[in-house]
């Protein structure tokens, strides 16, 4: 029974003083965004790729310069020409990938360009972020070696990115290293 002057609202948590205050900072700490186990869309995929290859534009620029120059000096021995552009132009392509997504990889699971498009890369299975060089070596890399292949490199190329057709949206370089892509809620 109510004497009237009890009040029926819960009484305040003391042990902790700014429970209650609606002026106190936000507890949460770091990224608001929060993710999703939901795979991310085709056209969000493409959006991602799409910026990190703007953004792979210089080393293109720098490989095209330097391939200028092995050609030049090796005038005549085409096969040689050939081998040294595409060794060049893999280990180009794979400096300027980690200069410029290797600390976002490492630490998010995200390239720039997944950040623009709002995706992030994780183990299929545990749907955590994977270690820096397992995700360099497995998922990038590993196509860049394969795309020195004449002829085999190229029609490998293609039909890697056709795989995003799939059901389960993930293309070859996802199956070789054991990843799926999905979106992040901002």
């Amino acid at each position: 029974m109510s004497n009237g002057f009890e009040s029926d609202v819960n009484p305040i948590d003391t042990s902790n003083p700014y429970a209650d205050n609606p002026y106190a900072a936000p507890s949460g700490v770091g990224d608001v965004s929060t993710e999703t186990n939901e795979l991310a869309t085709r056209s969000a995929r493409f959006t991602g790729a799409f910026v990190d290859g703007l953004l792979m534009l210089p080393a293109a620029a720098l490989i095209f310069f330097l391939a200028v120059q092995i050609g030049l000096g090796l005038q005549g021995e085409v096969i040689t020409a050939q081998i040294a552009a595409g060794v060049m132009r893999m280990l180009v392509v794979s400096a300027w990938y980690l200069i410029l997504n290797g600390y976002t990889l490492a630490n998010r699971g995200q390239t720039l360009g997944k950040m623009a498009a709002g995706t992030k890369i994780v183990d299929a299975r545990t749907g955590e972020i994977l270690p820096l060089m397992q995700l360099f070596l497995k998922r990038f890399f590993s196509v860049q070696v394969i795309t020195l292949i004449p002829l085999v490199g190229n029609i490998f190329g293609l039909v890697n990115v056709l795989m995003i057709f799939r059901e389960n949206r993930r293309c070859w370089h996802d199956d070789f290293a054991g990843t799926k892509v999905i979106n992040v809620r901002k």
